[in-house]
């Protein structure tokens, strides 16, 4: 008989075959099943097969904030925008004007500057607060400076007040050449006011408490926290929103606005 006869293709051909039956599950199986040993690994499904690799959730990017929301500070409810839209600085400052109250508490918010170096991190951001809105302006991340900003900063019949805001006037000016007309440091205000000159050495906390009946708090991890990042945290708003609120209210009682 011919060595290839019809009997002996007819074995090769199912041994053959049976070999890819064999051997077709395993390869379908680790095609399906990721090969990691974490507790996160998929389970089988048919969904799965072979496109494991498209089921890992995809990084979310952080946008920048441009928001608003109310903060309840000692019973008194504060409208707080935050802002680095030159377009939403220019409604909200509107607002600002609206509301005659010749009083705005004034803030500033830097990086911390952790090197030491030669040029100290510029102002991260510029807070306003008239009793009732708080802006929050993102300087770092403006595409430019407002001119209704630099206006508002500079009007006459506007009293800006605050601790340690004539460094803060200063700061605006080296790093944004933002100027800002009057000033009120409210620790001397305070020392004249009441004939304690200690009160010139207290800080926003103090004044607040003692002068206005307002809590101040000002967690150390929230102070020197990363002011520059593009997105606030809820309680780096609300440190920022105290602040600024907290100097307005001295500011209120101090020079006896109504």
């Amino acid at each position: 008989m011919h060595p290839f006869s019809r009997t002996s293709i007819s074995n090769v051909g199912i041994f053959i075959l049976m070999f890819y039956l064999i051997q077709f599950p395993a390869l379908c199986f680790k095609c399906a099943w990721p090969t990691t040993t974490s507790q996160n690994a998929y389970k089988y499904s048919p969904s799965h097969a072979c496109n494991a690799r498209h089921q890992f959730p995809q990084k979310q990017k952080k946008t920048k904030m441009n928001s608003t929301r109310n903060i309840s500070i000692g019973g008194t409810m504060i409208t707080t925008t935050i802002t680095n839209n030159p377009t939403l600085i220019d409604s909200k400052i509107e607002e600002l004007k609206r509301i005659s109250n010749p009083i705005i508490g004034l803030d500033v918010e830097s990086k911390p500057d952790v090197s030491h170096g030669p040029t100290p991190n510029k102002a991260s951001l510029l807070q306003l607060c008239n009793g009732s809105i708080c802006l929050i302006i993102q300087l770092s991340h403006l595409p430019r400076i407002p001119n209704s900003l630099k206006s508002f900063l500079c009007q006459s019949n506007v009293t800006f007040v605050g601790v340690g805001i004539e460094a803060d006037k200063a700061k605006l000016l080296a790093d944004y050449g933002v100027a800002c007309g009057k000033v009120v440091e409210l620790g001397g205000l305070a020392s004249r006011v009441y004939k304690k000159a200690e009160y010139e050495k207290y800080g926003l906390a103090d004044l607040a408490s003692k002068i206005a009946g307002v809590s101040v708090e000002k967690p150390q991890h929230v102070r020197v926290g990363d002011w520059s990042v593009g997105t606030l945290d809820e309680e780096q708003i609300k440190y920022a929103t105290v602040d600024a609120y907290a100097s307005f209210a001295v500011g209120k009682v101090l020079m006896g606005v109504k």
